[in-house]
């Protein structure tokens, strides 16, 4: 397959159909209940309550952990800049989408791994391999969908920093900002923390 473009288009397909194949009761309607979505959603009716009232969310709860910053619940952001990408990288279907989030991790990881010079098709196993794994299935079910996106973008920042390594600063430290902000605004710091320890080693 000499068309480089090509094998993209078939490593993409192939993401598809093995995600297709993980979540395939999802396809015919059915939904994973995700409890700690559902948790979720009862912490939030407190700052939900208090934006009927005034207009805004406020910025502090005292329904999680003796109180904490609500943003980290429930925030509205429309001065991001890098949101439609964000929303297209999801198919428009938010993080609660585990089909898309799984996706993005695999688009993620074959980014990297051609980045590292990789054969594509050794890509594409790595790929799955990552996001295939139990522990995203498990993650997933949970409803720790945030933490799914956020560790989506792990690798595609790991990308843009080797582009940067290997002389490419203009569209490495492109990619590299891109994604950290993407992954910032997926709201889950945890990963973002481990995402740094990460590149700190590479």
């Amino acid at each position: 397959m000499n068309n480089p473009y090509l094998r993209h288009i078939w490593a993409l397909l192939a993401m598809v159909l093995v995600v297709s194949a993980i979540y395939s009761p999802m396809l015919s309607g059915k939904k994973l209940v995700q409890a700690d979505n559902q948790k979720a959603r009862s912490i939030s009716s407190e700052l939900l309550l208090f934006k009927e009232k005034t207009g805004k969310l406020p910025l502090w709860t005292n329904r999680n952990f003796s109180g904490m910053p609500a943003f980290q619940i429930l925030a509205e952001d429309k001065t991001n800049l890098t949101v439609p990408v964000f929303n297209a990288l999801l198919g428009f279907q938010g993080v609660e989408s585990v089909f898309f989030g799984t996706l993005l991790c695999m688009l993620s990881m074959y980014l990297f791994m051609l980045t590292l010079g990789t054969d594509w098709r050794v890509a594409l196993g790595g790929a799955v391999a990552y996001a295939a794994g139990n522990y995203f299935v498990d993650i997933s079910e949970a409803g720790h969908n945030t933490k799914l996106v956020a560790l989506a973008f792990t690798p595609a920042i790991a990308a843009g920093v080797v582009l940067a390594l290997k002389g490419r600063f203009l569209i490495g430290g492109a990619l590299t900002a891109l994604f950290t902000a993407m992954q910032l605004y997926a709201n889950h710091f945890q990963i973002t923390y481990y995402t740094f320890i990460l590149l700190g080693l590479l």
